[in-house]
C-alpha cells in the first residue's frame, strides 16, 4: 500500500501494490494551488518560516510535500464524531478481545507518510476534577 499524489486527477489516493488487481481509496481532491506546492524543493536558507515539510526518506525540504514520498494530513470534518469522522480506510467494529467493546481497525495497510491529527479530546483527569467540583 502506498500514498500517491495523482497529478492528472488532482487528488491524493491510497493505492495497493497489486499490478494485476489495482485498487485505490480516494483521500482528498487537490486544488491547483495545493498541487503546485508538491515537490517544490527548498534550500536550507529558505527555511525561515514553519511552512515547510522535511521528507525523512529523501532528506530534503519541500514547500508542500515531497512528490515521491508525500505526506497526507488526516483531518476531521465538521460532521458528527466517531464513525462520521473516521477516514475511509478505517472501520469501527467489535473487537475480538473479550470485553473490549468497539475498536478502530484499518481496512488496508497504512503507508509511511500518513499523519493523523490534530488530536482533540478531554483529559480524563480534568473530567474527573470537573465532575467532583460539580457534585460537591
Amino acid at each position: 500500500m502506498c500514498l500517491v499524489v495523482d497529478c492528472v486527477e488532482r487528488c491524493v489516493k491510497l493505492v495497493n501494490n497489486d499490478h494485476d488487481n489495482p485498487k485505490y481509496c480516494l483521500l482528498q481532491k487537490l486544488t491547483e494551488k495545493q498541487l503546485s506546492t508538491f515537490g517544490v524543493l527548498l534550500s536550507k536558507w529558505e527555511l525561515e518560516d514553519d511552512d515547510y515539510i522535511h521528507c525523512d526518506i529523501c532528506g530534503e525540504y519541500y514547500k508542500g510535500s515531497c512528490r515521491v514520498h508525500p505526506l497526507y494530513m488526516v483531518r476531521e470534518d465538521n460532521k458528527p464524531r466517531a464513525e462520521q469522522t473516521l477516514p475511509a480506510f478505517f472501520e469501527i467494529r467489535t473487537s475480538k478481545i473479550p470485553k473490549a467493546g468497539l475498536g478502530v481497525f484499518a481496512k488496508m495497510d497504512i503507508p509511511t507518510g500518513l499523519v493523523f491529527g490534530p488530536y482533540q479530546g478531554a483529559s480524563l483527569r480534568i473530567m474527573l476534577i470537573l465532575r467532583l467540583i460539580k457534585y460537591n
